[in-house]
């Protein structure tokens, strides 16, 4: 489920919204909490949430990309202390620096021999 948060929300009043749908969606007693900037206002509401809902297991992960988020949905089935690792590995594995030069390509071929030479190239 995601849950907005606006820039200029109030902590208290937003994680008291916030609870309702989080008991919503947490049937087994359980939630991974994803936010973005750590110290931000997404997180401290996730901060207080784990106060709020001292009954339910929570875990928050800060930092989201979305290599984080495809791992959090892939394997929302495991325990919630493994999903939370794989989520913040899928975040650190899923920032890659790219080069930036342009890949090199090959040259290209003669209608001619295109016609009489299939090649599997992909």
């Amino acid at each position: 489920m995601a849950f907005d948060v606006a820039p200029d929300a109030v902590v208290e009043a937003t994680a008291q919204e916030a609870l309702v749908a989080l008991r919503q969606v947490a049937s087994d007693g359980s939630a991974l909490l994803l936010v973005d900037v750590f110290g931000a206002t997404p997180s401290n509401i996730a901060q207080r949430l784990t106060e709020l809902a001292s009954d339910l297991k929570l875990k928050i992960v800060a930092g989201v990309n979305l290599p984080m988020l495809l791992r959090s949905v892939c394997y929302q089935d495991e325990s919630l202390d493994g999903l939370a690792a794989r989520a913040a590995a899928g975040a650190i594995q899923g920032v890659i620096q790219v080069s930036a030069s342009a890949p090199q390509q090959q040259p290209l071929r003669s209608p001619s021999h295109a016609a009489t030479h299939h090649s599997s190239q992909q």
